[in-house]
């Protein structure tokens, strides 16, 4: 489950870093130049974890639209790692089972 989730989160991150170099210009975002590789996975990083520190933000509706799917995708994605636990914790009986050699264990 871990390394689905890591390897989920690198790709949307890489997807969204490209699609933010490929449309990066002076007319979809507050910027002075078109941004380059490293900009665009900073600005997709910060709109995933809801950081976004304003540097960068988005002033073309397309922009807008670009960042408003990311966040949705990245809310999604907490949604699902957050149902992922609560569904492992609650088929458990609604607790941890004990760690082999502990005074709880059977």
């Amino acid at each position: 489950m871990m390394l689905f989730l890591v390897v989920v989160l690198s790709e949307l991150l890489w997807c969204f870093a490209q699609l933010y170099w490929d449309y990066g210009t002076t007319r979809n975002f507050t910027i002075a130049k078109p941004l380059n590789h490293f900009e665009a996975i900073y600005f997709a990083v910060g709109t995933l974890t809801t950081v976004g520190t304003g540097t960068i933000y988005p002033k073309s509706d397309t922009a807008r639209a670009l960042q408003t799917s990311q966040m949705a995708v990245g809310f999604a994605l907490v949604v699902f790692v957050i149902g992922a636990i609560a569904a492992r914790y609650f088929s458990e009986g609604g607790r941890a089972t004990p760690s082999p050699g502990s005074e709880d264990a059977p």
